[in-house]
């Protein structure tokens, strides 16, 4: 089956579907052998801006978050996508004109609809998957489960700004990564209270809490009870 050549793999394509690649990333559509019949194909290309550049008349923060959005995206085709055909056709007429400066504007209103769209369609195809940055962040965290949490780090080794990391992080796991990082200490050492006679003063210690009263208010935030209880009625 012929198809869309990324990453070394090929993506057989339908009417309907959206084909996302990296422009720096290998990669060629091979015409209309890319589909499983015979289909219109409309194809834009951005070019990344650098930071605090901005992207069809976005703030340069909107327009860094909208690229990590893309850059995060964790497959090539989208399904579902015929309903954007009625947008690229107002883009492609309003292309087609000798536009004036507010034609240029609603040009830019387009294309910024179709991006935002677009990302729609794949965040509603990947919901309620983890997506790979925020799994390692995830193996990082049980690798590292006492060193303080620094956020600022977390984020950086994913590639995001920290403010797009918290709330990617929340939206596929449940909790910000502070909260996540506390309740996997307190299932730790809920199993340590069950199975080891540990002062529970060196639990705390171990798993990176700075005080056994800090590690008895979260503890008793998410199971209910203080260590001391816990381990009593166990």
């Amino acid at each position: 089956m012929q198809g869309s050549t990324c990453r070394r793999s090929t993506c057989p394509l339908r009417g309907g579907d959206i084909l996302i690649v990296d422009p720096n990333e290998p990669g060629r559509a091979t015409g209309y052998g890319c589909f499983l019949r015979p289909a219109i194909y409309y194809w834009i290309e951005f070019t990344p801006p650098g930071r605090k550049r901005q992207l069809l008349g976005l703030s340069s923060d909107a327009t860094q978050e909208l690229m990590e959005r893309f850059a995060a995206l964790r497959e090539h085709v989208y399904h579902g996508a015929m309903g954007l055909v009625p947008l690229w056709d107002r883009i492609l007429d309003a292309a087609a004109d000798t536009y004036s400066p507010l034609e240029f504007f609603e040009m830019e209103v387009y294309l910024r609809e179709l991006l935002l769209k677009a990302l729609d369609i794949a965040d509603a195809h990947d919901e309620g998957r983890v997506s790979q940055p925020i799994q390692d962040e995830l193996d990082y965290m049980e690798k590292h489960i006492a060193d303080d949490f620094n956020l600022d780090a977390m984020a950086k080794r994913a590639d995001f700004s920290p403010t797009y990391f918290k709330r990617r992080f929340r939206q596929e796991v449940g909790l910000p990564p502070g909260q996540h990082l506390v309740r996997r200490r307190v299932a730790i050492a809920s199993q340590r209270l069950q199975e080891t006679d540990d002062k529970i003063t060196d639990i705390a210690f171990d798993l990176g809490f700075n005080t056994s009263q800090h590690f008895a208010t979260a503890f008793k935030r998410f199971v209910g009870v203080t260590p001391r209880q816990y381990r009593k009625n166990e």
